[in-house]
């Protein structure tokens, strides 16, 4: 043990360095991940408003189609129903 101490000894403020410098590297590349996927966290979230916003207006046009469909249908089926005929006033 002591052997291993003399020679660890002089190396040890060097290996200490080595590693605080190595943690300052990973931090720094760690804030830098993180920074990048809050942007595109971001950039994902405002695709999504947009997204959701042409679905909305895609639902609200359908609506006014299916309006306009169901309208037509009932005009058809008016038309077509049968009228009743009038009574027949001839007498003999």
């Amino acid at each position: 043990m002591p052997a291993l101490l003399s020679i660890i000894g002089p190396l040890l403020p060097y290996l200490l360095a080595g590693i605080g410098a190595l943690a300052g590297f990973l931090a720094i590349r760690h804030s830098g991940v993180k920074a990048e996927r809050d942007r595109q966290e971001k950039a994902q979230a405002e695709v999504q408003k947009k997204v959701e916003a042409n679905v909305q207006k895609a639902v609200t046009q359908d609506a006014v189609i299916d309006a306009k469909v169901e309208k037509q249908i009932e005009d058809i089926k008016a038309e077509a129903a049968p009228k009743p005929t009038p009574p027949d006033t001839f007498r003999f």
